[in-house]
């Protein structure tokens, strides 16, 4: 048997909560609440409508599933950050520059204190690349693959890489990361003189303490260069 509020209910009540029925048995609302829950779920939105009336979103503003969206997101556009920003070099300063008392040109001893210029502007310092790979180009040499085998085989360890040669050459690719690889001039040819190089291509290799670890001449793209590329990065 329901029981209806009496007329003169307590003030403050709205006023079309007047005459409100109040059931003796809580099953006599099945029918409204049947009805109300018809009207909730409305096609096409019952994963909105479970987000959206959760009590996390009301209380902490974001639930769990919006949050991982969100989450799906960020790490979408750090990995293209990651593979779109070029890498630096390893920094020369990591290790002290070391004080052998052998003469440049040998192994053991640090490359010659000398600033050679890169393109039309700028010069590099020889003793500030390090750890790296210093590739003297003879004039005329067709060693592209040499080149990018170089460019590839140093980019894992981040060695830096300087191309030398006596009239601008080699042309590097233009997918060369400027920042590592670079190449400069050296028109009075002194490095071929103080390395003795060969009349194909001579590489030198580089520790991080700038002394030198094997200088290899008439080298070939290959094993030989692969692993002194490999113990650098050690």
């Amino acid at each position: 048997m329901a029981s209806r509020l009496p007329d003169d209910e307590p003030p403050g009540l709205p006023p079309e909560w007047g005459g409100f029925v109040v059931p003796d048995d809580i099953s006599e609302l099945d029918s409204e609440i049947e009805q109300l829950r018809r009207e909730l779920d409305v096609p096409g939105r019952p994963h909105l409508q479970r987000i959206f009336r959760t009590r996390r979103w009301q209380q902490y503003g974001l639930s769990g599933p919006l949050v991982l969206v969100v989450l799906l997101v960020v790490l979408f556009f750090a990995s293209l950050v990651f593979l779109l920003v070029p890498v630096p070099p390893r920094a020369a300063e990591s290790r002290p520059l070391a004080h052998p008392t052998a003469s440049p040109g040998t192994v053991g001893a640090l490359l010659p204190d000398l600033a050679l210029p890169v393109g039309t502007s700028g010069a590099v310092r020889l003793r500030n690349l390090r750890p790296a790979v210093v590739v003297l180009v003879p004039t005329g040499c067709h060693c592209q693959k040499l080149v990018d085998d170089v460019i590839a085989s140093t980019s894992a360890a981040r060695l830096q890489v300087l191309f030398v040669g006596t009239n601008g050459d080699p042309r590097l690719p233009s997918t060369a990361p400027v920042q590592r690889v670079r190449a400069a001039t050296d028109a009075e040819d002194r490095l071929s003189l103080i390395y003795a190089a060969a009349s194909g291509p001579t590489a030198v290799f580089v520790r991080a303490d700038g002394t030198v670890t094997r200088i290899l001449h008439d080298v070939t793209p290959g094993a030989d260069i692969h692993q002194e590329i490999d113990a650098l990065a050690g």
